[in-house]
């Protein structure tokens, strides 16, 4: 709304107000004056009124005398020839009616209470004398001849009714000159009321009109100054809007009606390669630039707008001055004044050919891609289709370009629908696989995207539409899917069965190698020592056959993980030197290490998969060398930032391969001939696991070898340096290196007999004390009753295996049982037996068959971590009793047994409460030891015992709860035996 159309209003406002005013003044006025008038009117009636009453009333007194002069005639004139009972009746009769219609004026005019009380007992007088001289003259009239009596009593009558009636009509009197003087006073009061009635309403709209003129003359200068600072802002919105359309490049023609004049923006000229003088603004000049075939689309365009007063935008081609063609997109619109007429015709011209051109070299690119493709503009109407679209989609008999895509495909779904809208607005949508059920009910799965394109950086043009029919590739998937379900159940099962025989070999190898190694520290003689050693070897070669199938089944399955940490390699290499010396001397092969003075000692790695690729290479080397040398080497090649890339590499004198031998050298159960075997030894699994192991740290094996020259194996490899002071732990515990005086205990879980000896003689041999649990559920009871350093648990045992046992001491509430180091003992070497067990709470785990020296580096590592704290009984407990008993030690030994016996049904009773989960039991047995717990001073017993009640109807399942009440009141009972009952 503008200010002239805001100031109308105000102004029409502003009058019509004064018209109501003005209105309102002159209705008051005409009401007051209609008012006093009609109170004026009413006094004016009543005098008139009263008036007829007066003479009424002086009527009255002529007829009272009428009646009783001819009453007297009538008496002293008996022979009166007059009709007497006529006359007298007649007189009468107007008398009667005169009396009531005067009686009845008094009771209709008076509206004073007090004149209405006297005029009320002058008229009950007045009825007196009437009915007295009314009745005496009917009497005369009718009697003769006429008693003297009734002749004086008609005049004794008159003389009464006269002087009542002169008292009405003087009352009546006095009330027409009171009513004269209120039609003096009303006249008075209305000539003064109208006439300030009027005088306040012309102050009144007098006030109001200039109170109005000076708010309109204030908006009308805000008007002015307003219209200044309008026509100041559409000013600079032109020039803005000028600026603007330079800026842009956007070409304005617009025209007035009223008088014809036309103007062309600057850029429009330039749009078209003109100069302002080279061509005149005119519409006749741009339709005459237009391409003949677009003129018939501008035309319609323009028309369009005329009629209906919206915008219309088109796309057509423009002569340039260069006379080459070129795309615009011309926006126009009609611009109306109040009436509805059209005053101004202006339109909006945007250079579009490069996009143009590049929508129709991709319209082009579409519809001859061999793919099915489909262009839309943001109404969902086809641009373009490729041929393959039409064909897929089975639509080549019809027109689809520019109609909708929802006209073509009416069952579009909704959330089509809704993905539509979403690439609309910026998104891309695609799915690799999609059901889409066709007419006929089959299911076709296609691969589909949805993606916007752009006419600028920032506006969506429409959408593109990609789709695959990728129904026999789903097929195939899902055959694929069933073949591997099926191949992971055969991988599965051979895991299982893998795991299954590991610890049943290796359990009954463990103790095998135990025991010889057992014999070994026992000082044999020559004979047995030779024969050990060949058990020995024997052993540790069938461990080593069933440790390359484990490696090999845990590559094959994907399950071989490397678990890197730092690690010395100078020190490994050395170590695997001095592991393979007694091996070296049999074959008379010296073993020498040539490690880089430039390559750092301290890396991270997986240390145990480095140590076989090296323990393999290098025992392979021995072995078929013979009176040779063999070489350790590690080269370093380059380093960048903390990495250093080296050669690790294995040399030997021995007989070497020929080329053709050296083919299929590095696959499984592979040797360089048949002989090799039943000479050598192997089953060719080492340099197989060797290969695969290298590819996983991202190196290869490479071999370089000449028959009867030897060979090299080497591999490069990039490792991270660290600074890491790296502890050898990889040191033999020697007798010299025991446990004595360090009061170790351990617990040792383990089901099986031999294992169970191996055990006792390794920790006897280092002065460790421990104890034998034969299962699971015996290990959680012992570890109830005693303090241990460390648990060697087994994983497979009968009654309760070795996780569950873990998980049960673990679900403890007490810290002890969080903390106690928990290592397990398992033969299965190709499960994923470290996540298994750390999952379940254990700290670390020791494969079977082990060395002594890894199960003695175990316990130093963990023995001494925790102690068992006992938190009930209290230190103070003996003396306590003892103060009790004053000396009597017979009481205070029959106190502690009661004691004892009262703890112990406690606890008894304790177990069937939750086994019944009786509450009432609870709270029974919880008074009955509440007084010994407050004498011992008991306060955690005791409010461990209250938060289990207060669990109400639910204790039972609180077994964390239960436990510690359990395990402090044995630690009562037993501190009570230990330091009384013992003593």
């Amino acid at each position: 709304m503008n200010i002239d159309s805001q100031h109308r209003i105000d102004y029409s406002q502003i009058r019509a107000n004064l018209i109501i005013l003005f209105i309102v003044a002159v209705s008051v006025v005409i009401g007051v004056a209609l008012f006093l008038n009609a109170r004026l009117d009413r006094f004016i009636a009543m005098n008139a009124d009263l008036g007829k009453v007066i003479n009424v009333a002086g009527r009255q007194r002529m007829l009272s005398q009428n009646i009783s002069k001819t009453g007297l005639l009538i008496y002293y004139s008996d022979s009166l020839s007059i009709d007497r009972k006529k006359t007298i009746d007649s007189l009468s009769l107007i008398f009667a009616e005169a009396h009531r219609s005067l009686k009845g004026d008094n009771f209709a005019f008076h509206e004073n209470k007090e004149q209405r009380t006297r005029l009320d007992s002058l008229f009950d007088k007045l009825e007196i004398s009437f009915q007295g001289l009314t009745s005496t003259a009917k009497s005369i009239a009718h009697s003769s001849p006429v008693s003297k009596q009734n002749a004086e009593r008609l005049l004794a009558y008159e003389s009464d009714f006269l002087p009542l009636m002169d008292e009405i009509t003087n009352e009546y009197e006095r009330l027409s000159s009171e009513v004269l003087d209120e039609i003096d006073s009303s006249t008075t009061l209305v000539n003064y009321s109208i006439a300030i009635s009027v005088l306040l309403s012309a102050i009144t709209v007098l006030l109001v009109t200039l109170n109005a003129i000076k708010h309109y003359s204030v908006r009308l200068e805000q008007t002015r100054e307003d219209l200044e600072k309008s026509v100041s802002q559409e000013k600079l919105k032109a020039d803005k809007l000028e600026f603007l359309t330079r800026s842009i490049k956007v070409g304005i023609w617009e025209k007035s009606v009223s008088d014809g004049a036309e103007r062309w923006s600057e850029a429009l000229y330039t749009l078209l390669g003109y100069k302002k003088d080279e061509i005149r603004p005119t519409s006749e000049t741009f339709l005459s630039l237009v391409h003949p075939a677009d003129v018939p689309i501008l035309m319609d365009s323009t028309d369009s707008s005329i009629k209906t007063g919206l915008p219309s935008t088109i796309e057509v081609r423009v002569k340039m001055k260069s006379g080459d063609y070129k795309w615009v997109e011309a926006t126009g619109n009609t611009q109306r004044s109040e009436n509805g007429k059209i005053s101004l015709l202006i339109a909006g011209i945007v250079d579009i050919h490069d996009r143009k051109v590049l929508e129709m070299q991709l319209k082009a690119f579409i519809e001859r891609a061999p793919a099915s493709i489909a262009m839309f503009n943001k109404e969902l109407r086809y641009i373009a289709a490729s041929q393959k679209w039409v064909e897929e989609y089975n639509i080549q008999d019809q027109v689809i370009i520019g109609k909708s895509h929802y006209d073509i495909f009416p069952e579009v779904s909704d959330s089509w629908k809704d993905i539509h809208r979403k690439c609309l607005n910026g998104a891309v949508e695609m799915r690799d696989e999609d059901p889409f059920e066709r007419a006929d009910g089959t299911i076709q799965w296609l691969k589909w995207e949805v993606r916007p394109w752009y006419i600028d950086q920032d506006t969506v043009g429409g959408i593109l539409m990609f789709t695959e029919d990728v129904t026999n590739n789903r097929l195939k998937k899902e055959e694929l899917q069933k073949a591997k379900e099926v191949a992971e159940e055969a991988s599965k099962a051979k895991e299982q069965f893998l795991a299954t025989m590991s610890h049943e070999i290796r359990t009954p190898l463990n103790a095998i190698n135990g025991i010889t190694q057992i014999l070994l520290l026992e000082n044999p003689r020559f004979d047995q020592k030779e024969h050990l050693n060949l058990l020995k070897f024997s052993g540790e070669s069938l461990l080593s056959l069933i440790n390359d199938i484990l490696d090999i089944s845990k590559i094959e399955a994907g399950k071989l993980v490397l678990d890197y940490a730092p690690f010395d390699f100078f020190y490994l290499v050395n170590a695997i030197k001095s592991s393979l010396v007694f091996r070296a001397k049999e074959n008379l092969v010296t073993v020498e290490v040539d490690y880089d003075k430039n390559l750092p000692h301290a890396f991270i790695g997986d240390d145990t998969r480095v140590t076989q690729v090296l323990y393999n290479l290098a025992g392979n080397a021995i072995k078929f060398t013979e009176n040779g040398n063999v070489t350790i080497s590690a080269k370093s090649l380059s380093r960048r930032d903390n990495f250093c890339k080296m050669r690790v590499s294995i040399t030997d004198t021995g007989i070497g391969m020929s080329e053709e031998q050296q083919k299929g050298i590095f696959e499984a159960f592979s040797q360089a001939e048949g002989g090799t075997t039943r000479k050598y030894g192997g089953t060719g699994l080492g340099l197989y696991i060797t290969r695969k192991i290298l590819e996983m740290m991202g190196s290869e094996i490479q071999l370089q070898s000449k028959p009867g020259e030897g060979s090299t194996f080497f591999f490069d490899i990039e490792l991270e340096e660290t600074t890491l002071e790296v502890e050898l732990t990889r040191k033999s515990v020697q007798k010299s290196k025991d446990f004595n005086g360090k009061d170790i205990h351990l617990l040792v879980a383990e089901d099986n007999t031999a294992n169970q000896i191996i055990m006792k003689k390794f920790l006897k041999y280092v002065d460790v004390t421990f104890d034998i649990a034969a299962n699971g559920l015996e290990a959680f009871d012992a570890l109830q009753k005693k303090t241990y350093d460390l648990v060697l648990m087994d994983l497979q045992m009968p009654v309760m295996d070795g996780f569950t046992a873990t998980i049960k001491i673990r679900g403890s509430a007490d810290e002890y049982f969080q903390n106690i180091p928990i290592v397990a003992l398992t033969a299965d070497a190709f499960s994923n037996i470290r996540e298994k067990t750390f999952a379940v709470g254990m700290t670390d785990y020791l494969s079977k068959p082990f060395k002594p020296a890894d199960l003695y580096a175990i316990i130093e590592k963990y023995a001494g971590r925790v102690k068992k704290e006992v938190t009930v009984a209290d230190s103070s407990l003996k003396s306590k009793i003892y103060e009790l008993g004053e000396g009597d030690k017979e009481f205070v030994m029959e106190f502690s047994n009661n004691s004892v016996q009262n703890y112990i049904e406690f606890v008894s009773d304790l177990k069937k409460s939750i086994k019944e989960r009786d509450l009432d039991l609870l709270h029974t047995i919880a008074h009955k030891i509440k007084s010994l717990n407050m004498l011992f001073e008991l306060e955690t017993l005791e409010s461990k015992i209250d938060e289990l009640k207060s669990h109400k109807a639910s204790f039972f399942s609180e077994t964390s709860l239960v436990e510690v009440i359990q395990k402090e009141a044995g630690a009562v009972i037993e501190e009570i035996k230990n330091t009384i009952l013992n003593d």
